[in-house]
């Protein structure tokens, strides 16, 4: 199984998430709202993750976590390779989080 299929796999086990086309690749959204994509132009994952988080991530592992400009915001390029599978599962909960309604945040299994 592929890193990417990791994050599909986790991502399509949370509530209200659906996967579509996004310039040609899979896109995970909530209710709309996209929390993370391949982006077949650069052949990268892009993920929405916590501000804070993400900040740390480009300082101490700057070989796996790059910025991501999306229109006024950043998020994060990220190298799934160089990963483990639970830590894909568990960056791919908090992208969700940065987007799910807080209601739906409480049904995510832990």
């Amino acid at each position: 199984m592929s890193k990417f299929d990791v994050l599909r796999r986790a991502a399509l086990a949370l509530p209200d998430v659906g996967e579509a086309l996004h310039r040609g690749g899979p896109a995970f959204r909530c209710r709309g709202k996209t929390f993370a994509l391949w982006w077949t132009e650069g052949q990268r994952t892009i993920m929405k993750l916590d501000r804070e988080h993400q900040t740390f991530l480009f300082e101490v592992r700057p070989e796996i976590f790059a910025p991501c400009t999306v229109g006024v915001g950043v998020w994060s390029y990220v190298d799934l390779d160089a990963l483990g599978d639970d830590e894909i599962v568990e960056l791919t909960l908090e992208a969700w989080r940065t987007v799910a309604p807080r209601r739906l945040t409480g049904l995510a299994p832990a």
